[in-house]
């Protein structure tokens, strides 16, 4: 099953789209009456389900392999022995041909290869990629030659037929035209890997019964047995026992080794009644010429591999039926296993599913955002203090040097008249360079407020989507909902749109046809309110000019300096406490808006963090109650599994266990 539960859900798990019937309700317990009513059974189950990849493939291949089987009305007899132990022999006495090479020289089968009943003799080899090489019967004294060269290169030369996916022989015999269809396989004693796979997939998939060739000579060997053990132990039944070469054995010594043999069979494998053919297939091959002393044991040889023949068949005949529903049982007890593994691995992957859900959400989510937003509210605090702080500063810098310069100026006049006229003069400078020193200083307090408060949202936009992706990526949560992060550029878009009064105000001079200066306090108070477009600021300032403006009077020079220096010096300490003290009210407003809009950024992730918790829990619950179902159709599945596999292999029928 898939490692990655998000790949495929619980709820994906079943084709709701195809009808499940609870066979055990319908008219009792429905048993299969036949192998082809067993084999829809399995591709109903089989397509109901969605498997990985390799288990589906592997069960369908199965159930292929049966139907064809199922159609297919030949009979397979599998050939099995060591080299030399007179299999190709064995062979060439059933066909009464001499069409394989028996010299102890040659080498061994490399592939299967598949001998059948045909018109004309043919040689054809199925090769990797789907190409085909034949070679036909035709007229020449030298094709049984070519013949055997041809068959010998791709069924027992290595470098050939390791490009070989199949051999198959056709020739017109009359025992191949019953129906007979021989597989001769590498010998039980091979080391090549392929080899021996070729064999194993022989016995597994095509052959309906299969024939052992042991050596009269050799008798069983460790190799041998080591290969019955591993590929042929449950179908021994199926099997029989052919000891070849009893010609080489001397008469009053046969039933010995017959008898060894046989003790050998039930002991190292334990079959109670071994079914054991001597035979000599060398007195069957065409071209064996018998000795007039040896024509009595011949006949005896050939009646003995008559009798041979025929049980075989009778075999095949008898337990084909057998044959399909043994291969329909070991295809149920793996689809039963297959079952049990995916319900598994289901229940495993939802077990993780929920357990990572529960471990990575916020468990008391109100308490969690509080903290979050004390803990970055308690980080932007000193900035923000800092930036306060500065303002001031630049404030009182303003004033203080504005006052020295104007009171130097002051000073530097050498004449009361010329005093007087520049009073005017000197004071709007003043009042204009204040306002302009106050509007480039909240202009840069509000871009560092604007900042500090965006630069800590994106250390919580950071932490946030670390937190929201290790939740919203469980099992590609947020792949299969559509669920996304809102971007800090979408998110500051959307909350910080708030105005920013003190920079509104700075850009909305009042217009007034009363723009100079005329003396006295109303005067000043005009000019003031032109000036700072802050309510009451301008005010403040305006009338500390109008106090300037209104002290001119009669006296001599230095007494009208100390006077306009002394009325100057009082009326900016005033107005700059009252400026300080309104503008500081003002950052203040503004930095509790930059704090809410970022307190509502941090709501709005979380609303996010919240919608996607509260989908993924019913997203859960779902796929638990998905899962529960689905455990019910298993189980149903799983019973009748079993019941067939009880009627298959010949138990009771009441649907008991």
């Amino acid at each position: 099953m898939s490692s990655r539960f998000s790949s495929r859900k619980i709820s994906g798990t079943f084709r709701t789209g195809r009808n499940h019937r609870n066979r055990n309700d319908e008219k009792g317990m429905l048993m299969p009456d036949n192998v082809s009513e067993c084999i829809d059974f399995i591709e109903e189950v089989v397509s109901r389900y969605e498997w990985e990849p390799s288990v589906s493939g592997t069960l369908q291949n199965e159930i292929a392999r049966i139907s064809e089987k199922r159609n297919d009305p030949k009979l397979y007899l599998g050939v099995i022995g060591e080299f030399t132990t007179g299999k190709s022999t064995f062979i060439n006495a059933l066909l009464r041909k001499d069409l394989l090479k028996t010299s102890s020289t040659s080498e061994t089968t490399c592939s299967a290869t598949l001998i059948q009943y045909g018109p004309t003799q043919t040689v054809e080899v199925l090769l990797n990629e789907d190409r085909v090489h034949r070679l036909e019967e035709e007229d020449g004294a030298d094709f049984s030659h070519r013949f055997q060269h041809f068959l010998q290169r791709y069924s027992a030369q290595e470098e050939y037929a390791q490009e070989v996916r199949e051999v198959r022989v056709f020739l017109p015999s009359t025992i191949l035209e019953k129906g007979l269809v021989i597989v001769d396989t590498p010998g039980t004693d091979i080391t090549n890997p392929r080899h021996r796979e070729v064999t194993e997939c022989a016995i597994r998939y095509l052959c309906d019964a299969f024939v052992v060739v042991i050596s009269a000579q050799k008798q069983i060997s460790k190799t041998q047995t080591d290969f019955i053990k591993n590929n042929l132990s449950n179908i021994l039944d199926r099997c029989i026992f052919i000891v070849t070469m009893m010609d080489l054995i001397d008469e009053d010594e046969r039933d010995k080794v017959l008898h060894y043999i046989k003790h050998q069979l039930t002991s190292t494998f334990g079959i109670t009644n071994p079914i054991i053919f001597p035979v000599a297939p060398v007195f069957i091959s065409e071209n064996h010429t018998i000795k007039n002393q040896d024509a009595q044991q011949s006949d005896a040889f050939v009646t003995s591999f008559v009798t041979t023949e025929e049980h075989i068949f009778r075999i095949l005949q008898e337990n084909r039926e057998q044959i399909l529903r043994e291969k329909l049982s070991l295809l149920l007890m793996r689809l039963l296993s297959d079952l049990d593994n995916h319900l598994s691995d289901l229940d495993r992957k939802y077990t993780t599913y929920h357990a990572s859900l529960m471990n990575n959400r916020v468990e008391n989510l109100d308490h969690f955002i509080n903290g979050e937003k004390a803990s970055h509210l308690s980080s932007v605090s000193w900035p923000v203090t800092k930036s306060t702080t500065q303002l001031q500063d630049r404030i009182d810098d303003s004033f203080d040097q504005l006052l020295n310069s104007t009171i130097s100026q002051i000073q530097a006049a050498k004449d009361i008249s010329v005093l007087r006229k520049s009073i005017p003069q000197l004071t709007t400078q003043m009042n204009e360079q204040i306002q302009k020193d106050i509007q480039v200083g909240i202009q840069e307090f509000s871009n560092e407020i604007d900042n500090i408060y965006t630069s800590e949202l994106k250390i919580f936009e950071s932490e946030f989507q670390k937190m929201y992706r290790s939740l919203s990526t469980l099992g590609g949560f947020s792949a299969d909902h559509d669920v996304k992060i809102t971007s800090l550029d979408t998110v500051s878009q959307e909350i910080f749109t708030y105005s920013n009064k003190l920079k509104e105000a700075l850009e909305k001079v009042e217009e007034s046809d009363n723009s100079f200066l005329k003396g006295g306090a109303i005067g000043g108070a005009i000019i003031g309110t032109i000036a700072i477009p802050i309510p009451i600021l301008g005010t403040l300032i305006g009338g500390f000019c109008g106090l300037i403006a209104g002290a001119f009077a009669s006296g001599d020079l230095e007494t009208e300096k100390k006077k306009y220096i002394s009325t100057l010096s009082e009326s900016a300490l005033s107005s700059k406490k009252t400026i300080k003290d309104l503008i500081n009210q003002h950052a203040a407003q503004y930095n509790e808006s930059k704090k809410n809009e970022f307190i509502q950024s941090v709501d709005s992730y979380f609303l996010q963090y919240d919608s996607l918790v509260r989908k993924m829990v019913q997203h859960d619950k779902q796929e638990l109650h998905n899962l529960e179902n689905l455990k019910e159709i298993i189980s149903c599945d799983h019973q009748e599994i079993v019941n067939r596999q009880q009627i298959l292999s010949g138990g009771t029928t009441d649907g008991t266990i």
